[in-house]
């Protein structure tokens, strides 16, 4: 539940009420506080101080509307802490960065398969990520049989 003004003591009373996890309004008033805090697993958040500084783009789908910040982080080597033993080379690092700024563009469970910073495989939108998964694989390898067959071709 959200509003955009102070929750006060009368509020906090009527919500009380409610099965309730999370509360976000602008400021609570000490007694609305005091009330609140005796509900078990219920989250308050003070939104007073929040100031959103990214436009934000607008979904609309069913009667329902999707609100959200644009992803348009571009990773570097700096984003990324190796906590593996073995360490990936220089050349693994740049795929590995370049599949993570294409996968922003690819829908849910998305799957981005790279190799010299080119993509080779992309699987999304399935339920599954092992099913995304696999049809980048799929799509993979047809397209490095594809590339092969060029290549045989123009040795004949």
């Amino acid at each position: 539940m959200s509003c955009n003004f102070k929750i006060g003591r009368n509020l906090a009373t009527e919500l009380n009420k409610l099965f309730l996890e999370v509360i976000i309004g602008n400021g609570f008033d000490k007694d609305a506080l005091k009330l609140l805090k005796k509900k078990k697993n219920l989250r308050l958040i003070d939104a007073t101080n929040y100031s959103i500084k990214e436009k934000l783009k607008l979904i609309s789908s069913n009667e329902e509307l999707l609100v959200q910040t644009e992803d348009l982080k571009k990773f570097s080597n700096k984003d990324f802490k190796i906590v593996s033993k073995r360490k990936p080379t220089s050349k693994q690092m740049k795929n590995l960065i370049f599949a993570f700024n294409i996968c922003r563009y690819v829908k849910s469970n998305a799957i981005v398969i790279a190799t010299n910073e080119t993509t080779v495989g992309i699987g999304s939108g399935q339920p599954s990520r092992l099913d995304s998964c696999q049809i980048a694989i799929d799509k993979m390898e047809k397209f490095m049989k594809t590339k092969n067959d060029k290549i045989y071709k123009n040795k004949r």
